[in-house]
């Protein structure tokens, strides 16, 4: 950016602020440039311009499954880069907030890897309702403002309950021709008589495969780390958020999972702007770091050499990474860092784990303005590459793993059957599985060689008979949650891996469509999808809901509200009047944060609510024991441990007459949580268990009506014969007036790997009616089908049968708790109605 530019925005700026000398500078109205152009220009800005417009067709949004511009919105962009500026209505990732952040940004060509970037003024945020475009870059640089008073963001205000701020937040975004970053100046103008200090920053919304990093520190996750500029490594993108040189050092700090830097600060009663910049580049930290370093003023020299294509260039001092460039095709690089001594080594793109080795370390001296050349030796590479296909032929989804002493790595086959490992040269151990209804595969001792390439084929033969029943995870997590970073495609692809049929969305506070991701994969004769949502309170615990609409104009794809009301209410919105929608409640027992049970206290004997509605900031009169939920997650293989106790607490609402059904599921955050581990089986009837052709709305209402089995590697389907000759299912009412016992049909399958120890069925409650033994070291897909005899005691009962592991189900799960059946319900007086037992 010229000197003369600088000149131009500092004039502008004094004008748009302008005050009198008996007071502070105030804002003054905005205004469209009456040259911005108009109608759908999906073409890329010449060299020498720049544009700002507001998007006419899709055509004019960046590319990228987390690309999020709508009509509507405004796009400011030049030959190199394109930023998306979210121009009216809400704001992306957070309910309750504002339009005017940026919601894409991309190298011209590029994919958007971020969700939104907010910026902050002691964490407030503009409510913003001023929207223009007051330079269209016709004749120079393109510039968009908005404006609007400052407000808390509900999620930071639960969290720290952060104070409101008295003034108006003005953000100003500015992009040169043929520059790589755009220039963002916040200025906040204090209501009359409003003074002290505020703190300004940004809240950091990128997507899964943004990975940040902070000049001498390296690459960061989680809160406390602090540097000259944060930048971010990506696959094509990568980015930078730079502040003015006087700044020392930008903080990146973490609240409630989500990553805010935290920068200057300006005076209420003084209004001076703060700037910062977005620099955006091509995937490595250097292509950001040399603008960034530029922006703020730091000399530089340059590294250049050769390599091996496609390797990583790690540039450190005193064992902290500074940067890391990129060879390009022909194996040249060239990486600009500041005067100083480095170690220098080429290394795998991918970390963790590398797909090559490292090559030795070079130390190079760099001296300002200057160029030193350093020759690397790269590490090998080769590949393994996997063909999966069943017991016909036909091309599986499944999962690969490749291990070694010290290595792990994990890939997915997808539609077509193939994955291709790169790995380091070295010895591997190949896993291949897809789930619990199949026997896995294992190929030990693969020799993998620098530049070799190992062909697998894999054939897996399906060992466990489901038919009629659909495979659920209705708890899974994507990188549009705040605690994980598993990009949505790869989400999808290691779903439809496990053998898992429909997947239920259900991301943080916000609504994800699945459905998109699944057909562009080619997923579809596999897997499909519920929209969902899982209202996380960081005050008394976690809900989810479906099926949700998900609307691109609401935050976060118009998430439900959970701030300052109770469980209960929170489960009446997500009802919103739809009576088929399932409403379940997670984890219960995992902590007074996250866990419902745990956060009010509730005692499962009594069926009340302990805890004083005022300690959760809920009003005195609140009744924390209204709890209409359809289901509720007792097996959860991220909080396995909490298991125990959620099983007593199930127990005890079937024993109190609740109707909530049990569920597994997997919490999946990533790649080694593996989707499915724990599962819900839902009866659909025989033969109507395709995924491309289910009835969802059939799989929930037979959620709801409990006609499902929770499988945690066994799958255990129990029910009572009729006199028609069928059997009941789980859920059912069955009238057995005028027995003394009860005959209850039990079949458990599991696959191979998988060792069982026991069956138990419970009558009633606690009470254990009858024991089965299983053999740990048998094999076979059918391990028991019989029938055990269950006494009555002429009182309606119900009956839960639960099979045990005998430890873990090498190679494809770890150890998991029991599998088990929802309630078989038994009218033993003949009324037609079940009476729970504490009712009596």
């Amino acid at each position: 950016m010229g000197m003369g530019s600088w000149r131009w925005w500092a004039a502008a700026a004094a004008i748009a602020a302008c005050g009198s000398d008996d007071g502070p500078a105030r804002p003054q109205p905005l205004a469209d440039d009456p040259a911005v152009s108009t109608g759908c220009l999906p073409d890329p800005v010449p060299a020498g311009a720049a544009r700002a417009k507001r998007i006419a067709c899709a055509e004019e949004v960046p590319r990228g499954m987390l690309a999020s511009g709508r009509i509507g919105d405004i796009v400011i962009e030049n030959a190199r880069i394109e930023v998306v500026i979210r121009g009216f209505g809400e704001g992306f990732v957070f309910p309750g907030t504002y339009a005017g952040g940026i919601v894409d940004a991309a190298p011209v060509g590029g994919e958007d890897l971020i969700k939104e970037i907010q910026p902050l003024v002691e964490l407030n945020a503009g409510a913003f309702d001023e929207f223009a475009i007051v330079e269209a870059g016709d004749d120079g640089p393109a510039e968009v403002a908005v404006r609007g008073p400052a407000f808390v963001i509900p999620f930071l205000d639960a969290a720290i309950a952060a104070p409101p701020l008295d003034a108006t937040i003005e953000v100003r975004y500015r992009l040169e021709p043929d520059s790589d970053a755009l220039h963002i100046r916040t200025t906040v103008f204090g209501a009359d008589g409003a003074t002290g200090l505020v703190q300004h920053g940004e809240g950091l919304f990128f997507g899964g495969r943004a990975t940040l990093m902070i000049p001498g520190r390296g690459f960061v996750a989680g809160a406390g780390a602090s540097g000259p500029f944060i930048a971010s490594a990506g696959p094509t993108t990568s980015y930078a958020v730079v502040h003015d040189p006087a700044v020392q050092a930008v903080q990146l700090i973490d609240i409630g999972g989500i990553a805010l830097s935290i920068g200057p600060t300006s005076r209420l009663e003084d209004p001076q702007p703060v700037d910062r910049w977005l620099v955006v580049g091509d995937g490595s930290p250097a292509s950001v770091t040399e603008r960034a370093w530029r922006l703020r003023g730091v000399a530089t020299g340059t590294l250049s050499g050769t390599t091996a294509p496609g390797a990583a260039i790690a540039v450190e001092a005193g064992g902290a990474l500074v940067t890391r460039g990129r060879s390009g095709a022909d194996g040249a690089f060239r990486i600009a860092v500041p005067p100083g001594d480095y170690t220098v080594r080429a290394e795998s793109i991918d970390r963790d784990p590398p797909t090559r080795a490292a090559g030795p370390d070079v130390v190079a001296t760099v001296r300002d303005g200057a160029d030193t050349t350093v020759s690397l030796s790269a590490g090998g590479t080769g590949a393994i590459v996997v063909a999966v296909a069943d017991d016909g032929g036909a091309p599986l989804p499944a999962r690969v793993v490749a291990t070694a002493p010290g290595f792990r790595r994990i890939d997915w086959s997808g539609a077509d059957g193939n994955a291709t490992l790169a790995l380091p040269p070295g010895t591997y151990d190949v896993t291949v599985s897809r789930g619990m209804e199949y026997d896995a595969f294992v190929a030990t001792g693969v020799d993998v060689a620098d530049g070799d390439s190992v062909a697998i084929r894999a054939i897996l033969e399906r060992v466990v008979d489901t038919d009629g029943w659909i495979a659920v995870d209705p708890h899974l997590h994507s990188e549009m949650s705040s605690d994980s970073s598993f990009p949505l495609d790869l989400r999808l692809r290691a779903v439809a891996a496990e053998g898992i049929e429909v997947a239920i969305s259900t991301d943080h506070d916000f609504v994800t469509d699945y459905a998109p991701v699944i057909d562009a994969l080619g997923l579809s004769p596999w897997l499909t999808s519920r929209i969902g949502e899982e209202i996380s309170s960081i005050v008394w615990g976690h809900i989810n809901a479906w099926p949700l609409p998900a609307d691109p104009d609401r935050a976060a794809g118009g998430a439900i509200h959970w701030y300052g009301v109770s469980p209960g209410e929170v489960m009446a919105r997500a009802r919103a009047g739809n009576s088929a929608r399932v409403v379940q409640l997670n984890h219960p027992r995992n902590g007074a944060q996250s866990g419902v049970f745990d956060a009010i206290d509730f005692d499962p004997v009594g069926f009340t609510a302990r805890t004083d509605p005022r300690d959760l900031g809920l009003p005195p009169d609140t009744d924390l024991s209204v709890l209409d939920f359809d289901a509720i997650e007792i097996a959860n293989s991220f909080n396995a441990e909490d298991f125990a106790e959620g099983w007593a607490d199930w127990m005890s609402l079937i024993a109190h007459g609740h109707p909530a059904a049990a569920t597994g599921s997997s919490d999946s955050h990533g790649a080694s949580a593996y989707a499915g581990h724990s599962r819900t089986y839902v009866y659909v009837g025989p033969g109507r268990d395709d995924p491309a052709a289910v009835d969802l709305d059939e799989v929930d209402a037979n959620l709801k009506a409990r006609r499902a089995v929770v499988a945690q590697g066994a799958f255990v389907v129990a029910g009572i014969p009729l006199p028609d000759g069928r059997e009941s299912l789980p859920g059912d009412l069955v009238d057995v007036a005028g027995r003394s016992d009860v005959p209850v049909h039990i079949r458990v399958q599991a696959p191979p790997w998988m060792p069982l120890s026991r069956i138990r069925v419970y009558a009633g409650g606690d009470a254990v009616a009858a024991t089965i033994a299983l053999d740990p070291a048998d094999t076979a897909a059918v391990r028991y089908d019989g029938t055990v005899s269950v006494p009555l005691a002429g009182a309606d009962t119900f009956v839960v049968v639960r099979v045990d592991p005998a430890g873990a189900g090498a190679p494809v799960l770890g150890t998991p708790d029991a599998s088990f059946t929802n309630p078989l319900l038994i009218d033993a007086d003949g009324d037609g109605m079940w009476t729970p037992p504490v009712s009596r």
